[in-house]
């Protein structure tokens, strides 16, 4: 569709640099928008089938890696958020490659989820290692795992089923 797009562009009438320099410009701009998929394409949730596989995640690990793609939702070298503050972070030195960035990303958030989440009923905890705001953050993903049919609501010691007691 961006080769289309961009064959079109080019028969427009080129009447200097400035066009030219549009033409390019825009090229590039839908070249870029080509590259980089949306959150839940179907490549990407066969490489977080994979890399939860890859890192024996239960189910609900399985489900917060997903998550944690969609919530942080970030560019090559960021899509899971991991190392968004630091610019040398060894989970960012792919930015320029999509598969090996994805799955550093990817395999960076698996180990800690794999060795620091246990369930919904402590996303909190688990937002607090990381997180400057961990209240907003598991707030924001308790209400996804609410719409997957979790009833759960966000206390001082983590999410906890509704109706269940701190």
């Amino acid at each position: 569709a961006a080769e289309r797009k961009i064959g079109r562009l080019t028969k427009l009438p080129k009447k200097g640099i400035a066009n030219t320099a549009a033409l390019v410009l825009i090229a590039a701009l839908l070249a870029a928008g080509a590259a980089h998929a949306r959150p839940g394409d179907a490549w990407e949730r066969a490489q977080i089938r994979r890399v939860a596989a890859e890192y024996r995640l239960n189910d609900a690990q399985a489900q917060l890696l997903h998550l944690i793609r969609r919530v942080e939702n970030g560019g090559p070298g960021l899509e899971f958020g991991v190392g968004q503050h630091y610019a040398n972070h060894p989970a960012r030195r792919f930015a320029n490659n999509r598969e090996l960035s994805f799955l550093t990303q990817a395999r960076w958030t698996a180990g800690s989820i794999a060795r620091h989440y246990r369930g919904p009923q402590d996303l909190l905890r688990f937002a607090s290692r990381w997180n400057e705001n961990p209240e907003q953050w598991a707030g924001t993903v308790g209400r996804m795992l609410k719409g997957r049919g979790e009833e759960l609501r966000v206390t001082n010691y983590g999410l906890r089923k509704a109706g269940e007691r701190s």
